[in-house]
């Protein structure tokens, strides 16, 4: 009688971790189908490793659930993360970014020689960069929205003015003079 209670018990407690894992998964499905990953080498050393999150409306969605389920904001401040999000989606592309990177320089992303270049590209389409803003203290909300963030790379924000709309294909081309590479997000039309 024992055994069976305690198999019960398991069973119940397996399915509410489950359900309570399921927001999760959800979310961690919508960022993986937004992020990739380019590792630029220079010799036998790795000059850049970095991870890009594109934040188009699916991923802005799923940050708004996300961040709710996590922090459980009041309903104005949920709301005025919503507005800002759709505000940026109409101006921007966006990407999120963690990089590890042997560049000595405080500011590493940037236009000039001494950074690496970020150069953005909607269906062939050069979207000029805005800003590119170091996030220098990562808060626990940062980590969990952006898994890619580790305590070897730093977060950064790319902004670029949207001139394509509803891009299907967007490409960041992050370079520098050791050597480049590009993120490919293959979108699928509206």
């Amino acid at each position: 009688m024992r055994a069976g209670s305690l198999a019960v018990a398991l069973l119940l407690v397996s399915a509410l971790a489950s359900v309570a894992a399921k927001p999760r998964r959800e979310y961690l499905r919508t960022y993986d189908a937004y992020t990739e990953h380019v590792v630029v080498y220079f010799g036998f050393s790795t000059a850049l490793n970095m991870r890009a999150t594109l934040l188009t409306r699916s991923m802005r969605e799923a940050l708004h659930k996300e961040r709710v389920r996590l922090m459980s904001p009041s309903d104005e401040n949920a709301a005025d993360f919503e507005a800002r999000m759709a505000r940026d989606l109409d101006a921007y592309h966006e990407i999120v970014f963690s990089a590890d990177t042997a560049v000595q320089n405080a500011e590493k992303f940037g236009t000039t020689d001494a950074h690496w270049n970020l150069r953005m590209t909607a269906d062939g389409v050069d979207q000029p960069l805005v800003a590119v803003e170091h996030i220098r203290r990562p808060t626990p909300v940062h980590f969990a929205l952006y898994p890619h963030l580790n305590i070897w790379s730093e977060l950064w924000i790319a902004r670029f003015e949207r001139v394509t709309t509803s891009p299907r294909t967007v490409e960041v081309v992050v370079g520098s003079g050791y050597g480049s590479g590009t993120l490919t997000y293959e979108l699928s039309p509206r």
